[in-house]
């Protein structure tokens, strides 16, 4: 059984039958950059970050932990979507 939960601070945690990891995303509103942190899932994820347009400025594949710079980009809402074997998590970001 799959169980998932979040908070306002863009924090899931995923508890399968016996394997359990967490993503978080932090800070969430942030003038410069993002993390993704996720753990106790050591399997490569893939991380897209699309503009309000739908549009991907940024896409990333790593393990444990990928930071978007954001610095260059607009003030704005962006959308992000986390990629992992067999689940998709996706959300909201604040660039300010």
């Amino acid at each position: 059984m799959n169980a998932t939960t979040a908070n306002s601070d863009s924090k899931y945690t995923l508890q399968q039958t016996n394997e359990k990891f967490s993503l978080s995303v932090y800070p969430n509103p942030s003038d410069y950059s993002f993390t993704f942190e996720i753990g106790s899932y050591n399997e490569e994820v893939g991380i897209e970050i699309s503009d309000i347009t739908g549009k991907i400025i940024f896409r990333q594949n790593g393990i444990n932990k990928i930071r978007w710079e954001a610095g260059k980009e607009n003030s704005g809402i962006y959308f992000y979507k986390v990629n992992m074997q067999h689940n998709t998590y996706s959300g909201k970001l604040i660039k300010l």
